[in-house]
Formats: structure tokens, C-alpha cells, sequence
């Protein structure tokens, strides 16, 4: 190893060091500036962390609970941190009219709010310096998301799985876009399906398949359904976010309506009954018909 200095006095380098062009020092402090620099900005660094849902259905209680645990967990988490400028409010919409809350959270100061709600949006906005800076719970037909921010990553990570733990119970399968784009396809097959039976028995093609009575009738399933297609409101039957003013649960919300449709189903019935037993009978003509006077049954005989 070389010695520090030629003389043996521990000064000379430095002295040295100060003799260099003054460009060249000028380089050296800023190169000592950004070494010391990097690890404070590791440490101030802001971490963000955002969670998609899949469609959800809940009730006002539901939400309120929700975003009364958000504020807590959020409190709890800044403690210490001075931030007088910090924004907090949710807002609910049906897409006609809605409301914004702020301070309260509580069920109560939901009662304002429209029966069902399709869009909600919570938002807290503090200071950037916090642990939790920024929360931001963003639920509407299309996407639904969960976004957190702040500068301690273990409070970030502890809040966004608390809120996504619940959430997902109320996670809905027959519901949302994709849901309806699917459900659409298969009632426009299944009315293009039937209108071609009703036309084929209709004009007697295949007599075989269908009479003209049954044919008409297939014709008027295959257009009811074109009907329903177009003029009932799939988007708020199976949206992708619905809030509740009662029960999110989907029989006891509709039970008036099942029960209606099950009435219609059960005088239908015998006229149903009736096509598919035409439909039969032209099939196999000799079954519900008497045998003429003087000829034996063909039927097999029992054992």
C-alpha cells in the first residue's frame, strides 16, 4: 500500500484537493451531493398500491361501514403526522341525481341518498408527507378500484387488504359487463333459434318439425325475446356496482317480481302443454288417435 503522503504529513492531499481547478471541484460537490442525497430519497419515497374488484353488490349499511373503517384505519395510521389541509368525502350517483357526504359516515347520512346507486366514489386527500397521503375507493359500472398511497409502505399494504378483505364478500358473478355482453348473445341465439322453428312450421316447409299453430307460437317467443333485448334495462338488472337502500340480496329484493313471473308461468303452462302435444301428434300420427272399427292395437302387449 502506498503511504498517505510523500513527507508523511497526514495534510497534504487535502491541500492538494483544494489546489484543483476550481471546475474540477465543482464536479466533486456535486457528485458528493447526489451520493449523500440517494438515501434520504429512498427513505421519502411515496408508496402506492392499487386493487381492482370484480361487480359488487351491497347495501348503504354496507358502504357506510366500509368507508367508517377507511377513516379509522386512516386516522389511526397519521398519528403525529400535522395535516390541517387534509379532504374527505363520498359521493353516491344513479346517474340522474346523487349526494356528497362529508364528516359523517354513519347509515343515517346515507338517507338522503337515491334508492340504488350505481357509481360511488370515496376520496381522502391529506398531506403528502403522511404515511397514508391519499385514499381513493372508486366503484361505477365499468371498473372498480381501490387506490392507497402514503410514505410508510407497511400502513399502505395493512389498509388496502383490511378494505379489499371485505369488499370481496360482497363480490357479485351474474353481474357486471362481461356478464351482460355474454347473457345478450345467448338470448339473441336463442330468439333467432326460435323465430326460424316458428317461420319453418309457419309457411309448412317441414311439417315434419312443427305445425302452424306450434310455428306461430315459436314466432312470437323469438320476437318477445328481440323485444326484451332492446327495451329492458340489463345495465341497472345486472350492474357491475349496485348500493342498496335495503337488502343487496337479489331474492329479496325481487321477491314481488318472482313471484309475478311465477304466476304467468303457471297459467302458461297449459297452454305449453297443449303446443308440445300438438308438436307430438304430428310427429307420430298415430298416437292419441282411436284405432278404426275391425283392426287389432299395434301396441306391445305386457308380459
Amino acid at each position: 500500500m502506498r503511504p498517505a503522503s510523500e513527507n508523511g504529513r497526514p495534510g497534504l492531499h487535502l491541500h492538494k484537493m483544494c489546489a484543483l481547478p476550481k471546475r474540477h471541484r465543482l464536479l466533486l460537490r456535486l457528485a458528493l451531493c447526489v451520493l449523500s442525497s440517494q438515501p434520504l430519497a429512498a427513505q421519502t419515497s411515496e408508496s402506492t398500491r392499487t386493487t381492482e374488484y370484480g361487480p359488487l353488490q351491497l347495501s348503504y349499511d354496507d358502504l357506510s361501514k366500509t368507508v367508517v373503517k377507511i377513516h379509522r384505519m386512516v386516522q389511526n395510521a397519521n398519528q403525529g403526522a400535522e395535516c390541517e389541509r387534509a379532504r374527505e368525502d363520498v359521493e353516491v350517483s344513479n346517474g340522474v341525481s346523487g349526494v356528497r357526504i362529508t364528516g359523517d359516515f354513519s347509515p343515517a347520512a346515507f338517507s338522503g341518498a337515491p334508492e340504488v346507486a350505481y357509481s360511488v366514489k370515496y376520496t381522502y386527500d391529506g398531506c403528502s408527507e403522511a404515511p397514508v397521503s391519499s385514499v381513493t375507493l372508486w366503484l361505477w359500472d365499468v371498473a372498480r378500484e381501490l387506490t392507497v398511497a402514503g410514505r410508510s409502505a407497511d400502513q399502505v399494504q395493512g389498509l388496502s387488504g383490511v378494505i379489499t378483505e371485505d369488499l370481496t364478500r360482497f363480490q357479485c358473478v351474474l353481474a357486471g359487463p362481461g356478464f351482460r355482453t355474454v347473457g345478450l348473445m345467448a338470448l339473441l341465439l336463442a330468439g333467432i333459434i326460435f323465430l326460424v322453428i316458428g317461420l319453418v312450421g309457419t309457411i309448412g316447409f317441414e311439417p315434419w318439425l312443427v305445425g302452424r299453430r306450434s310455428g306461430v307460437a315459436f314466432m312470437g317467443f323469438g320476437l318477445c325475446i328481440f323485444v326484451a333485448i332492446q327495451t329492458c334495462p340489463w345495465d341497472k338488472w345486472f350492474a357491475g356496482t349496485a348500493i342498496y337502500s335495503g337488502s343487496a340480496s337479489f331474492l329479496e329484493r325481487n321477491a314481488a317480481d318472482i313471484t309475478f313471473l311465477g304466476a304467468i308461468a303457471t297459467l302458461l303452462m297449459p297452454v305449453l302443454t297443449g303446443v308440445l302435444d300438438a308438436w307430438r301428434k304430428k310427429r307420430r300420427p298415430g298416437v292419441g288417435t282411436p284405432a278404426p272399427a275391425g283392426t287389432k292395437p299395434t301396441g306391445r302387449r305386457k308380459k
